[in-house]
């Protein structure tokens, strides 16, 4: 149920060009396999499906002490938008903090990393950090503001959820939940789909039928070269992620549109 680096930045990059009317778009993320790959993939993607190139990229390695080089160097390039990989918190707050020290308002637009440690970061760097500044979340732990409050699957998911497990919040709020509570729903929709528990006959299914099976987070899909299953509409782009709304969602940056 992880998410590929590419699908969590594949919206990023769309509302940068179609929303913010961005046409030189930099990259900076971290050293790690997973942000390589994104890197990678995203790249094929914006000249094959955007038709432009990056201006500029830049790397950083996990729990960096300054990145004030690296957005530098991408300001000199002229970016007109940042794509932000990261994999660890500290290296999202950290990029908000140096790009606030350069004064530089750059649109940021991160992975979901950044959504899901904003509340924790907003606490340290305020929230004049987070302005222009965009990541990416599942579907269904979104809203806009036509929403009802607690009308979603994942909002009725998070009620149950602070009623019935002491201390939530300190183990991180019902979203750090999800993968356990999701997980077995999706293995048992494809067993009873497969007609049998034999891995292979699962995994068949689950290729063929993905989109059968209806996880609170958004649809999945898989295929046979495929196994990450959050399917590519399963991810929007949000703004503000520190202001979580009282049913547990953060709001969509495409409302509206």
């Amino acid at each position: 149920t992880s998410v590929t680096a590419a699908n969590q930045m594949i919206p990023n990059i769309d509302f940068a060009i179609d929303k913010l009317g961005a046409k030189k778009i930099a990259i900076l993320s971290d050293n790690g396999g997973m942000s390589k790959a994104g890197v990678t993939d995203i790249m094929v993607y914006m000249k094959e499906k955007k038709g432009i190139e990056p201006v500029a990229g830049q790397e950083f390695a996990f729990r960096t002490e300054d990145m004030t080089p690296q957005l530098l160097s991408l300001r000199s390039a002229g970016a007109e938008a940042v794509l932000f990989i990261g994999s660890l918190g500290d290296d999202a707050r950290k990029v908000l903090e140096n790009k606030l020290d350069i004064g530089w308002d750059v649109p940021l637009l991160a992975n979901q990393t950044m959504t899901n440690f904003a509340v924790g970061n907003v606490a340290v760097a305020g929230e004049e950090a987070f302005e222009n500044v965009y990541s990416t979340q599942f579907v269904g732990m979104t809203y806009c503001p036509s929403d009802a409050v607690g009308s979603s699957p994942f909002a009725k998911f998070v009620a149950t959820a602070k009623e019935k497990v002491a201390d939530v919040d300190k183990m991180g709020g019902a979203a750090a939940l999800t993968p356990y509570y999701i997980q077995p729903l999706i293995v048992a929709a494809a067993i009873n789909g497969a007609g049998s528990a034999e891995g292979e006959a699962v995994s068949k299914w689950l290729e063929a039928n993905a989109d059968k099976v209806e996880p609170i987070i958004g649809p999945i899909a898989a295929s046979g070269t495929n196994h990450f299953l959050p399917a590519p509409a399963a991810i929007k782009v949000v703004k503000n992620p520190y202001k979580v709304r009282e049913d547990g969602l953060v709001e969509r940056a495409d409302c509206g549109a």
